[in-house]
Parts: structure tokens; sequence; C-alpha cells
């Protein structure tokens, strides 16, 4: 199979392919890539850096204002309030001053 893609009358397919790998190296030898823009990536990553700096600061600067802010709404005194007006669940109205009895459970028989 070899020998019908060979042309005939001319180079074997050994004297081809060594010039053609040849020709390939000349290639590969002249062409050399671009070089690596470190100073644009080095740029670029800064600049990242400090966008998350200032995301985070941002961030921690509005979870302290909060609870300041909720203080200066509610007048300074909020928590005292709240607790002070309510009742406690144990207080019962007094109507007399004597105390009332309770059944006592005890059988009957």
């Amino acid at each position: 199979m070899n020998e019908e893609l060979e042309p005939q009358g001319t180079e074997s397919s050994e004297d081809f392919e060594e010039q053609l790998r040849e020709l390939l190296a000349e290639d590969a030898n002249a062409i050399r890539p671009a070089p690596v823009p470190y100073p644009t990536i080095r740029r670029r990553g800064t600049v990242e850096r400090r966008r998350r700096v200032a995301a985070a600061g941002a961030a921690l600067v509005t979870l302290a204002a909060m609870p300041v802010g909720a203080y200066a709404l509610a007048g300074g005194d909020a928590g005292r309030d709240t607790v002070a007006s309510t009742p406690s669940v144990n207080a019962t109205p007094r109507t007399s001053a004597t105390p009332t009895p309770t059944p006592s459970a005890s059988p009957s028989g």
C-alpha cells in the first residue's frame, strides 16, 4: 500500500518524511510565542484584591452600623422600656388581703 502512495520516479517516502520533518522543525524554531504579559496579570490581580478588600470592609462597616442604627432609632432606651412595661406571667391581680383557699386533692371514700 505504501508503494501505491509513493510517486514513481522520485525520492522514496523516507526521504520525503525526512524533508518534511526538517521543514516543520525550521518553522517551529522560527515561530516564537508572545511573551507572557506579567505586568498586566499583576495589575489585574492587584485590582481584584483591592476590590475584594473594599467589599469586605463595606460589609464589616454595615454589620457594625446596624446595631448602632437600631439603638439610635429606638431612642436609646428600647431595652429598658420593653422589659419594664410588660407584666410578668406570675403576677396576679389581688382583690382581697386574705389568700383564697385552694381545694386539696384528697380521695373521697
